[in-house]
């Protein structure tokens, strides 16, 4: 194993996002570039870009060293975690609510 290889994730001069950790989950679980663009709605050359930023990253060539540095890493369970909520990040922002806007509020009902 290389330098590179033997440190936990955390050790990296540049860390992983949360998006790339789980971009690096889902790859964990043998999903396809085009089922983690669909489970986490992202366009398949956005992953493409994902995997090629945490390649560079973990000092790999391809996905299979990333995997079997991921699974190395101590990081593996709680790198995980955020495909739970994953869904929820990909929402728009909440919109304001019309506190004190009485005016827009009628404005808007009479259209």
């Amino acid at each position: 194993m290389t330098h590179a290889q033997s440190g936990s994730l955390s050790s990296l001069s540049e860390p992983l996002t949360q998006r790339e950790h789980e971009i690096l989950a889902c790859l964990a679980e043998g999903l396809s570039n085009q089922e983690i663009a669909n489970r986490l709605y992202l366009a398949e050359k956005t992953v493409r870009w994902y995997n090629t930023q945490i390649y560079r990253k973990l000092g790999v060539n391809n996905r299979q060293e990333a995997v079997d540095r991921f699974q190395f890493s101590s990081l593996f369970n709680t790198a995980t975690e955020p495909l739970a909520s994953a869904g929820k990040q990909n929402l728009p922002a909440q919109s304001t609510p019309f506190v004190g806007r009485q005016h827009e509020l009628i404005e808007l009902t009479t259209l």
